[in-house]
């Protein structure tokens, strides 16, 4: 019996220092994703009180923001830069976090939650056609665009 344990006792040291190395790994990745709730709970709880944007822009112009910060950005502090911005800068922001081309659907929805402008129902007025122009603007947009063709 002595023998066998003497055998088994490199083995089975080899196996407890793999299911310990496994075991570590398996519990690292929960602190990050509770982290990572966290801020976003933060996040969601501190604009609440003073919702200007919703909180899928004001998420994506947070993250942008610690991005050009290169470093710790308290919520608090973004938040108080995010109500002094003025809306373009808002909507640049959110699209530089957005990453990839926008669709027309998307782009309304998105003018929609910053600006407050319902592009559908300004499109079914029919102020979004060339007829609802006044002649001098469409003579300027016409004149304009072959200019720059020209170029």
């Amino acid at each position: 019996m002595k023998l066998l344990l003497e055998n088994c006792k490199k083995p089975l040291v080899m196996v407890a220092a793999v299911l310990l190395i496994g075991a570590m790994l398996a519990i690292s990745p929960t602190p990050i994703e509770i982290e990572a709730t966290s801020w976003k709970h933060e996040l969601a709880q501190e604009n609440a009180e003073d919702a200007k944007y919703p909180g899928e822009i004001v998420d994506g112009v947070y993250k942008t923001l610690r991005k050009k910060a290169r470093g710790p950005l308290s919520i608090s502090e973004a938040l108080m830069t995010i109500n002094t911005m003025s809306k373009v800068d808002v909507m640049d922001s959110y699209l530089d976090h957005y990453g990839k081309k926008v669709s027309p659907a998307e782009s309304r929805r998105i003018i929609y939650q910053i600006y407050g402008i319902d592009l559908e129902a300004v499109s079914d007025l029919g102020a979004g056609n060339a007829n609802g122009y006044p002649e001098e603007i469409v003579k300027g947009v016409k004149k304009s665009a072959s200019f720059t063709q020209s170029e």
